[in-house]
């Protein structure tokens, strides 16, 4: 496989909902594992103080607690993130997930060292998560669960009364489920017992091998495996102080393979990520990267590497699983062949874990100098291979500087910024050209400015202005105006709803500046069915409809999705419940059926520009007049845009229509020239 097929392939990966949510959840964890390491940081320093011993001890048992209880904080992060992806709601599903692990550790562990040492319970928190979103899901989209089928009453009241049953279907399927699991791991426990795959012979490389892989395995999906596969490595233990004895005599040291040369194969911690920090902090382009190492230098000196693992995201991340479980391997490879050839001292000596490299090197071997060459050689390769495919992870990602200035004109929240920073959707794998389109457009947006149009409709009976349209551009350096065809292409990153909020809130806040003399006035906004898909979307533009002194209505793009989504259906009747007028926009352009019309919870239609390009034909005009007919027959609202002439104005206002839209009557106009023209208009 070529390399730019097995980077596509990584890329893929990372756009996966699943894996998204699984980074997001690790990443959301990152502020409390910072705050712990540094704990454990100072705990380290006050250790050299007989005074300050307690304190010290202390401070280090909350790090210690930390990772004890880490599978109940790892379940709410999970939770979050899943809820998130999967458009559920989060109170439920954490209420949910938290409540059958505690469950779970309430009977099965009587002391905090058996809960350290279980694997069970470190592994539990992603398949639990992960299936218990899919079931919430499923049920929750049951409407003969809900308790309430109308939405007469709040909206929160209402979401929030129709989880009740689903959760209960949840958790009680859920928790059958975690039963069934939890006597197979037994069974799977007793059968090791039985017999025991332990092994026994500490010169076979192969077992060495087979022993990182599965450490790092276990690492990659976020779970520290210090305790999980112990009886693994008990055997390099034994032969760790076979050295250790056999030193101390002046003796031969016998064993090469011991559990002390971690620190020539980890360095830094889990995957030698010292060597991804290296390659980060002389190479990478990425601030956010940069950034994250430079917090991360501190502790990966002395072997915390959590902040890396949980922060990058290496958890998770295809980009980065080849060189975090092989590189270990590899290092250990150049290790053995070291001190096979005797350039090397083998590992004699025990030293704290948290001793920095090159100090760990030499006083681990003895005091053998080579012994700090050999770690230095391995830090290079290392560095050489995470740097190949840290190329490959920042090559998929978008320009950070214009992201960051991006998500603050749009608010954006930390994990849309994330989808921003380090994950593309599928579009932009295929088609390096849409990448760059999108990249070409934030940097228009973070150097310049976001600014409303306002396009005034006409009333096509008293010949007044009775609507104002809405429309973003964009504004460069130099003033040069940019039409939204970037609108699209933000829709493939996900971030067509916050451009939605973005509008709808400015076109409020600049209304309200309007003369009283407009308060009729109704604006008109473009609203993405992708939007229409987003429950708190939803509530938002209710409660913007209820500020606002205008009326609001929307426009919504006729495509596939707004015929086929029940969804966005049942959203158009709570909006229209709350005397937010619903336009289907663009209607004959792509998707239309008149067949769907009498099932879309709309008000009203805009007919496309074709309608407008073919009133001068005798055929163009029946045709339009025979479809205002059938929006008539449905009580619908009809508005006709694309007027450009004078006689395709006058063809207009002979036909049935209620609005009239387009360049003839006006442009679209900036905030402060709407009220003059409003003024002066005659037509």
């Amino acid at each position: 496989m070529g390399l730019k097929k097995f980077s596509s392939l990584l890329s893929h990966l990372n756009k996966n909902k699943n894996i998204m949510a699984l980074q997001d959840a690790s990443i959301a964890l990152v502020p409390m594992i910072l705050t712990v390491t540094i704990l454990l940081m100072i705990s380290e320093g006050l250790i050299f103080f007989n005074t300050l011993h307690s304190i010290a001890v202390a401070i280090s048992n909350i790090y210690t607690y930390f990772y004890i209880f880490f599978p109940l904080i790892f379940t709410v992060s999970l939770s979050m993130a899943f809820a998130k992806s999967k458009d559920i709601d989060a109170t439920c599903l954490v209420l949910i997930c938290f409540s059958l692990l505690f469950l779970t550790l309430a009977h099965r562990f009587e002391t905090f060292l058996e809960l350290r040492e279980s694997t069970y319970i470190k592994l539990l928190p992603i398949p639990l998560c992960f299936f218990t979103s899919i079931i919430l899901k499923y049920f929750s989209s049951k409407s003969r669960l809900h308790i309430f089928k109308t939405d007469d009453i709040s909206l929160n009241i209402n979401k929030s009364f129709n989880y009740i049953l689903p959760s209960i279907f949840t958790f009680c399927l859920v928790f059958l489920l975690v039963i069934i699991g939890e006597n197979i791991w037994q069974s799977l426990a007793d059968y090791q017992s039985s017999n025991p795959f332990i092994i026994t012979d500490t010169s076979n490389l192969s077992s060495v091998f087979f022993f990182k892989l599965i450490n790092k395995l276990i690492w990659f999906i976020g779970v520290n495996p210090s305790h999980i596969f112990s009886f693994l490595g008990s055997v390099y233990h034994d032969a760790f102080l076979e050295n250790v004895e056999a030193f101390s005599l002046l003796q031969t040291v016998p064993n090469i393979n011991v559990s002390g040369n971690y620190i020539f194969t980890d360095i830094g911690g889990a995957g030698s990520v010292f060597c991804l920090l290296i390659a980060i902090l002389l190479f990478s382009k990425s601030l956010r990267h940069q950034r994250l190492a430079k917090v991360s230098i501190l502790p990966s000196t002395f072997n915390i590497s959590e902040i890396l693992h949980y922060g990058m995201p290496i958890v998770f991340n295809p980009f980065l699983f080849v060189p975090f479980v092989f590189v270990p391997i590899i290092l250990y490879l150049n290790t053995y062949l070291f001190m096979s050839l005797g350039l090397v001292n083998p590992v004699v000596a025990s030293i704290p874990w948290t001793t920095p490299p090159l100090l760990n090197a030499y006083l681990a071997t003895g005091g053998d100098f080579f012994a700090i060459l050999l770690q230095v050689i391995n830090l290079y390769i290392g560095t050489a291979i995470y740097l190949k495919f840290l190329r490959m992870l920042e090559s998929s990602h978008l320009d950070n500087d214009v992201v960051s200035d991006f998500s603050k004109k749009f608010n954006l929240e930390t994990q849309n910024i994330q989808a921003l920073q380090f994950r593309n959707q599928q579009s932009l794998m295929k088609n390096l050209e849409i990448e760059n389109q999108i990249n070409s457009y934030l940097s228009l947006i973070s150097k310049g400015d976001l600014v409303l149009y306002y396009q005034p409709i006409l009333n096509a009976k008293t010949k007044k202005i009775a609507k104002v349209e809405a429309l973003i551009r964009i504004r460069d350096e130099s003033g040069k105006i940019f039409p939204p065809d970037f609108i699209n292409l933000f829709s493939e990153v996900g971030l067509s709803t916050h451009i939605d909020r973005w509008v709808v809130n400015r076109a409020v806040k600049q209304s309200h500046d309007w003369p009283s003399k407009f308060d009729d006035i109704q604006i008109s906004i473009n609203i993405s069915p992708n939007s229409l898909l987003d429950r708190d979307f939803v509530e938002f533009l209710i409660k913007m409809h209820q500020k606002s002194i205008h009326s609001l209505s929307i426009e919504i793009l006729e495509n596939q999705a707004v015929f086929e989504e029940q969804k966005i259906n049942d959203h158009l009747k709570l909006l229209k419940d709350q005397n937010i007028t619903v336009f289907l926009d663009d209607f004959g352009s792509g998707f239309s059926a008149l067949s769907m019309l009498s099932k879309l919870n709309i008000d009203g239609v805009k007919y496309d520009i074709d309608f407008t390009r073919q009133l001068h034909t005798n055929d163009g005009f029946n045709l339009l007049n025979s479809c205002l007919n059938i929006s008539k027959t449905l009580n619908h609202i009809t508005v006709l845009e694309g007027i450009e002439t004078e006689e395709q104005l006058e063809l207009a206002l002979k036909s049935d229509v209620d609005y009239i839209q387009g360049f003839f009557i006006a442009i679209p106009l900036v905030n402060d020239e709407l009220e003059t023209f409003i003024d002066t208009i005659k037509i």
